[in-house]
């Protein structure tokens, strides 16, 4: 979130948080238990892979907002009317991810109260169908979401280290 403990250390989308705090982190579901565990205010180092390289910041621990409240500061959500912020998924990316095959695109950020954070889309998750056809791109995604009109779900076959699903979104 803009202007969140991840922003402010300087996180960018699309990063691969691999440890938190010392203890490694193997997928996306490890990582909020990780962060529950840790003390209001403490500051923690992060290590993330950014284009293949390992970088380490360091974050200080805020307290999560509620789900469906945002912060004074905040405008309308920059991540569209589904709530996903995407990118390209990069050969690199892919097999940091664990993934055999490097098509699709890349989730890079989920707007808390969006669709697609009530659909449970994590970032790292990556998206290989809308509607049943099939994305090669970020801009590509954003055309077939676009050709959908103002309708009122999508369907997404989704991909992790942990296999494939779909979901549906409703806007």
């Amino acid at each position: 979130m803009q202007g969140g403990p991840a922003d402010k250390a300087g996180i960018k989308p699309g990063d691969v948080i691999v440890a938190f705090d010392g203890k490694p982190v193997g997928d996306s579901h490890d990582l909020p238990a990780i962060v529950a565990g840790t003390k209001i205010g403490a500051q923690v180092p992060i290590t993330v892979v950014r284009n293949g390289k390992k970088i380490e910041v360091s974050a200080v621990i805020a307290k999560l907002e509620p789900e469906g409240t945002a912060p004074a500061h905040s405008g309308p959500p920059k991540h569209g009317k589904w709530g996903l912020e995407l990118q390209d998924l990069t050969p690199d990316i892919a097999q940091q991810l664990g993934l055999a095959e490097n098509h699709g695109v890349l989730v890079a950020a989920v707007q808390p109260g969006s669709p697609a954070n009530r659909a449970s889309i994590q970032p790292g998750d990556v998206i290989i169908e809308v509607n049943r056809q099939a994305v090669k791109s970020a801009q590509d995604l954003k055309e077939k979401i676009a050709g959908a009109g103002d309708r009122d779900h999508l369907l997404l076959l989704l991909k992790n280290s942990h296999g494939s699903r779909y979901v549906v979104l409703k806007g």
